[in-house]
């Protein structure tokens, strides 16, 4: 366990400094996002490099059955890579790609986001501002094949669906 004497030399040479940096510190700690929106797969918390090498580290092994899916699907994209690869094939804003009218990329959008970043169904739902039904029979439409353009062609093969 730590004395305070080492935990005040974190902080500053004095007293009065080790409290006014301390206090500094709590205050950007509570204005700072939290670090389990960064969260992957439940469990893991780090950046792209780090699921990388941990992918290759664990290879082709087979996980215990006690591990939940999602803990073993380190590598599933982000949220936020699935809106850049939509909106980059699509051509439209963050905005463009939730508007309905816009009715393929809206469509591919919400499939990628249950299908690859298994987000959940009311997730999708309140973002895109639809129903949960509608969120499911989006999925469906798109898992029969009728959305059959080059662009969703290409999203489908580029995330392996």
């Amino acid at each position: 366990m730590a004395s305070v004497a080492t935990v005040q030399s974190l902080f500053g040479g004095t007293v009065r400094e080790a409290i006014t940096h301390y206090r500094k510190f709590v205050l950007d700690g509570i204005a700072a996002d939290s670090p389990m929106k960064q969260l992957r797969g439940q469990v893991y918390l780090g950046g792209d490099d780090f699921s990388q090498e941990l992918n290759s580290r664990l290879g082709e092994k087979k996980l215990g059955r006690d591990i939940i899916c999602d803990q073993q699907h380190l590598a599933r994209p982000q949220v936020d890579d699935v809106f850049e690869a939509v909106m980059d094939e699509y051509n439209f804003s963050r905005n463009g790609v939730l508007d309905r009218r816009n009715k393929e990329a809206f469509r591919m959008l919400i499939y990628l986001l249950r299908r690859i970043c298994n987000m959940p169904l009311r997730d999708v739902a309140t973002l895109a501002g639809v129903s949960l039904g509608r969120v499911s029979q989006i999925q469906r439409e798109v898992m029969n094949a009728e959305l059959k353009s080059p662009s969703a062609s290409k999203l489908l093969k580029k995330y392996e669906v």
